[in-house]
């Protein structure tokens, strides 16, 4: 394998990595998101509707 396409297999390889983070990282906040409304819906009076 010539120099080139090792440079370009790490870039990939660098790309991949750094959007799976990305990733995990949007569906960690947008799990406690979700955690979070659930918990102010439960404190939300029966009887009300929002505006």
């Amino acid at each position: 394998m010539s120099q080139h396409w090792w440079f370009v297999s790490v870039a990939w390889g660098l790309g991949a990595v750094l959007f799976g983070a990305l990733l995990a990282d949007t569906l960690r906040r947008q799990s406690a998101a979700r955690r979070r409304l659930a918990l102010l819906e439960t404190r939300r009076p029966s009887g009300r509707t929002s505006p």
